[in-house]
């Protein structure tokens, strides 16, 4: 009987170890496949992701105009840039886009999601299809997206972005 109870036990602690580990489904890829990851649902994170995908579809515009002054009020004084090209302030980065070390020609955002995780925090993240160029080389083309708002001051300010290359395709001239 003692031996039967320690089999037991092996079993489940295995059994359970192998479906925390993903089973017979591994996790999916977010550099390659989006699907059936979280999409926006509350009624909060419906209202936010209206919003803040709104604000960074104007970020991107301002990006590709040259012109920072958006940029310059959704960006706290201390928000941290993260890209293909290192990590930047936000003068760092505003000082990029005005002087045209890095230029966005054309862009296409998409599969935007929200997580509100307290009612003055939020995190969205999208895809972004992008022509850009920093310092005559030429960025990634696609990249995933995290961008990390806190409510202050009466309204939503970005304190953290990041831009994560996703893996070449076959269209952009890599075999897999």
């Amino acid at each position: 009987m003692k031996s039967f109870l320690i089999c037991l036990s092996l079993l489940l602690l295995s059994t359970a170890a192998f479906a925390q580990m993903g089973g017979l489904n591994p996790p999916v890829d977010p550099r390659t496949n989006m699907e059936g990851y979280p999409t926006s649902r509350t009624p909060m994170e419906s209202s936010s992701l209206k919003r803040l995908s709104g604000d960074e579809t104007k970020l991107w515009q301002a990006r590709a105009s040259g012109k920072a002054d958006f940029i310059k009020k959704l960006m706290s004084e201390d928000v941290t840039i993260v890209s293909c090209t290192g990590a930047r302030n936000k003068k760092q980065w505003i000082s990029a886009i005005e002087t045209g070390d890095c230029r966005l020609r054309t862009f296409t955002l998409k599969d935007f999601v929200v997580k509100v995780t307290s009612p003055t925090a939020a995190s969205i993240s999208y895809r972004a299809e992008q022509d850009a160029v920093c310092k005559g080389k030429s960025l990634p083309q696609t990249v995933n997206v995290v961008s990390t708002y806190l409510y202050q001051q009466g309204t939503w300010r970005n304190i953290y972005y990041e831009e994560t290359a996703t893996a070449p395709t076959q269209s952009e001239g890599v075999a897999r």
